[in-house]
């Protein structure tokens, strides 16, 4: 017990003094960008709804409409999010950092002390897991720090189930699957299913296991797994509608690596030895090269060198012919960036050091074979001349680098020979300590919005937010420029002030989204240029080589009711095309209170609601958005829809008009149309499965209309039709959370009785074995 107290002091300190460097860095290379425009403003908007008691289900104020809770990327219903209720937000938010770095720092030292490694060697291990790498760098991106942080807790339940198979082991695994399914990104949650995966058969092999503990281990992990995504289908269920309505189940790899030869990849390899926040140290590299030479771990040390190896490699994308086996691997098809699988890198080489560490501390030279320590250091010493001379800083921060490493390298060629005599902690502490100064070196320079100043270009311009929306009315705005990545212009702020915008920042987006304003673009439902992927937000009005320009696509902007642009007119003096395209679409200047932005009006802009009796299939999704863009095309005299409507053709049917909304929602639509004859009652939100729709309290259904809206045919006559958004798919889900939940709670409780009693008899045993 006094040594795990050691161990968890030792490693609470070193998080709290080195992560405590993120909160006054004021500026630097690595801004939160995704903190101020995704996560600040929809934890905001979702957070304050759940306190009233209203859980968000369907955003109308993006992109037309989109699932709310299915786009995964909040975590909405991630446990440690009810920080979020308690606090202010950028408290909340420095709340959750801390205690997601403390459990990655004090899981990865228990793992390690549970592998039997010293106090020094896990101390290590967390360190160079916790504070170096993607577990630090993802602080702007909270959700990948929230499904990361479950990393060495499953280890440590894996390590369990191999060694003492239980019901609280199984139970932790499947807490820390759905607990990082939860966190909302499940990217690093599949690079974690992996290491675990590999992790097993390592613990197997290391603990010379037997056929039958191989079946009952692989077994018992297999269902904690299960059970975890099961506790996560609440989330995992309307995510899975909404990836099976998209383009992510199976990405090209252009998509997957958009940045080609400068894939982030190589840019985190190439800082490994020194000068980065990528950067292992050398000490770090030497000990885990040290690793190999080990007897007692040896497969775990094989498992963790092979690892890094086989991962580092994976993560340079399409620079190797690696990446066709990556893509072939299950599920890493559905992401992009596949440098992110250095977080199982990360751990893997904190394992190793860790175990290097164990090595030269705990068994001295006896075990440490001289040569080939010598060898390794050796190469890593070449390898950091290397690099040094071809990629170091100038003058000073050069030489400063080269003395450290020096100091570095010498440390471990003098305790590569020390004699076995030498005190363990001594050493220990020494090897530690250069760890530290090593990854000290990394140059994290991106503060975190921990401070109500940090947040306030959030609301910069909240006065023209509410003055544009409040002229939109039921109709919806665009703001465009060089604004895209500044926190006073996120397009998440839309949800903040009720604003319906036809653009997101929301990669995960429904394919209709994608296709159709891809096609305002592109001329096509695919986008064929970097960064081959529609993110939500329309990024350019430059078209195609050989592609006719936006402009002549303007129609499809007034079908999805666009009645007002905002740009600044630095922009537009910037940028020719967006000048060009403001002339040629007909927009027309209003005035605007604030002079660092322009407003135009659409004129063009056709109603939200409205009718129409003449209806025809509709064709491919390539032919129907070319129709939709001709300027001449008018929805309220055709329109095409998907589905039978149940009308006859009417080619001399009267022109529809426009329809009235009574009640415009966020979960619940109601409109008053009144038809000359049998037609369609067209509402310009988004179509998407949930959706069920009334006329006069009557089921009525709801069909793809003009590719991205919504139709629900009606008799003649004045009626209402409402819609409601009533998703099964969160329904089913929350059902099969609760009932995950249940059952690990069970399991936990079993599993807490069975070494109650077992203590119990211990102590009941105890005095007659003293006697």
């Amino acid at each position: 017990m006094r040594g795990s107290g050691t161990i968890v002091a030792a490693v609470v300190g070193l998080l709290v003094l080195l992560s405590w460097r993120f909160r006054f860095i004021e500026r630097g290379v690595y801004p939160p960008v995704d903190l101020y425009l995704y996560f600040y403003p929809i934890y905001e908007a979702t957070y304050a709804r759940i306190a009233h008691g209203v859980l968000p289900l369907w955003n109308p104020y993006q992109l037309c409409g989109i699932p709310w809770v299915a786009t995964l990327q909040g975590g909405f219903f991630y446990p440690g999010h009810a920080l979020y209720l308690l606090l202010p937000l950028h408290r909340a938010l420095e709340a959750s950092h801390g205690l997601h770095l403390l459990l990655v720092g004090i899981a990865t030292a228990a793992f390690a002390r549970r592998l039997g490694l010293g106090w020094a060697a896990s101390v290590l291990a967390s360190v160079l897991f916790g504070l170096r790498g993607f577990i630090p760098l993802s602080l702007p991106s909270a959700n990948y720090l929230d499904a990361a942080a479950w990393m060495p807790v499953g280890a440590l339940a894996v390590l369990e189930i191999v060694r003492r198979p239980s019901a609280w082991a199984v139970a932790l695994l499947a807490a820390a699957t759905g607990c990082s399914f939860l966190g909302g990104y499940p990217q690093p949650t599949v690079y974690m299913l992996y290491t675990w995966a590999t992790l097993l058969p390592a613990l197997l092999l290391h603990e010379r296991a037997d056929a039958r503990r191989w079946l009952v281990a692989g077994t018992l992990c297999a269902a904690g797994v299960a059970l975890g995504v099961l506790a996560a289908a609440i989330q995992l269920a309307p995510t899975l509608e909404l990836i099976r309505s998209g383009r992510h189940l199976d990405l090209r790899p252009e998509v997957m690596a958009p940045f080609g030869t400068l894939s982030p990849g190589m840019l985190i390899l190439g800082t490994a030895i020194t000068g980065g926040p990528f950067s292992y140290g050398v000490a770090a590299l030497a000990l885990a090269g040290v690793a190999l030479l080990t007897r007692r771990h040896r497969a775990l040390a094989v498992w963790a060198i092979g690892l890094c190896v086989v991962t580092a490699l994976l993560a340079l994308g399409t620079q190797t012919p690696l990446f066709a086996l990556y893509r072939l691997l299950p599920f890493l098809g559905m992401f992009r960036f596949p440098d992110r699988i250095l977080s199982m890198t990360d751990f893997a080489l904190a394992i190793a050091a860790a175990i290097g560490l164990d090595t030269v501390v705990g068994t001295g030279v006896a075990e440490v074979r001289r040569h080939r320590a010598a060898a390794v250091v050796g190469l890593l010493v070449v390898g950091a001349v290397v690099w040094l001379a071809t990629h170091g800083g100038a003058g000073a921060d050069r030489l400063l680098q080269v003395r450290l490493v020096a100091v570095a390298v010498a440390a471990m060629l003098v305790l590569t020979f020390v004699r076995a005599g030498t005190r363990p902690l001594a050493v220990g502490a020494v090897l530690v300590l250069l760890a530290v100064v090593d990854i000290s070196l990394g140059g994290w320079t991106h503060r975190i919005a921990y401070d109500t100043k940090d947040i306030a270009a959030l609301g910069r311009y909240e006065q023209t937010y509410r003055t544009v929306a409040a002229q939109a009315g039921p109709d919806r705005v665009w703001f465009y420029g060089d604004i895209a990545i500044q926190p006073s212009f996120a397009q998440k702020l839309a949800t903040r002030y009720g604003l319906r915008a036809i653009d997101d920042y929301e990669p995960l987006n429904p394919l209709r989204q994608d296709e159709y304003f891809t096609f305002f673009t592109e001329g096509t439902p695919v986008i064929d240029r970097a960064p081959w992927l529609f993110a939500g937000s329309i990024t350019t009005l430059e078209s195609p080589p050989g592609v006719a320009p936006p402009a002549t696509r303007r129609r499809l902007l007034d079908l999805a009711s666009l009645r007002f642009v905002v740009v600044p007119p630095a922009s537009v003096a910037r940028h020719p095309e967006v000048a060009t395209f403001l002339r040629d679409a007909g927009l027309e200047p209003r005035p605007l209170a604030e002079p660092d932005l322009a407003l135009y009006e659409n004129p063009n802009a056709l109603p939200r609601a409205f009718t129409v009796h003449h209806t025809l299939p509709a064709p491919d999704t390539a032919t129907l958005l070319a129709a939709l863009s001709q300027p001449t095309f008018d929805p309220r005299t055709l329109s095409y829809v998907e589905g039978d409507t149940g009308l006859a053709p009417a080619p001399d049917a009267p022109r529809g008009g426009p329809a009235q909304i009574v009640d415009d929602g966020e979960r619940v639509v109601e409109v008053d149309a009144e038809l000359d004859q049998p037609g369609l009652v067209v509402l310009a939100d988004a179509y998407y499965p949930g959706w069920i729709a009334t006329v006069d309290g009557v089921p009525a259904p709801i069909l793809p209309t003009n590719h991205l809206f919504r139709g629900v045919p009606a008799p003649a006559g004045t009626h209402r039709v409402r819609f409601e958004y009533r998703p099964w798919s969160v329904i089913l889900g929350a059902t099969g959370s609760a009932v995950g939940w249940v059952m690990i709670l069970l399991l936990a409780w079993r599993g807490w009785a069975v070494h109650r009693r077992a203590s119990d008899n211990a102590d009941a045993v105890s005095p007659v074995v003293r006697g």
